[in-house]
């Protein structure tokens, strides 16, 4: 498998990558020219699952809790961890933030 890591920094609301992923958001792994998948977690998922020779094994299990386990920490970040990131560390990119939800978000 041949990947090229392309920087889309401002790139994600052109007609050519709202066609690809209608999301918008990145990362976003273009699999062919009418595929793509997006979201950390499912590409992930995807490389480990495609990995020649259970080479993705290592990362995401074959073992049902193993798997399990790693689901659970995948989606507790996207459910739980992730939300608070605006509030407490958006700033440093230069985005305004309010310091009172900063501060509750980070308790």
């Amino acid at each position: 498998m041949d990947i090229e890591i392309v920087n889309a920094y401002g790139k994600t609301r052109t007609d050519e990558f709202l066609k690809m992923n209608p999301c918008h958001i990145c990362p976003t792994l273009e699999i062919d020219s009418n595929t793509a998948i997006w979201e950390s977690g499912a590409i992930m998922r995807y490389l480990c699952n495609i990995a020649p020779n259970g080479a993705g094994d290592k990362l995401y299990p074959n073992d049902p809790l193993k798997r399990a386990r790693v689901d659970l920490v995948l989606d507790w970040r996207q459910t739980s961890l992730y939300p608070c990131f605006p509030a407490i560390g958006y700033g440093i990119f230069g985005v305004p933030v309010n310091t009172d939800e900063a501060k509750e978000k980070f308790n």
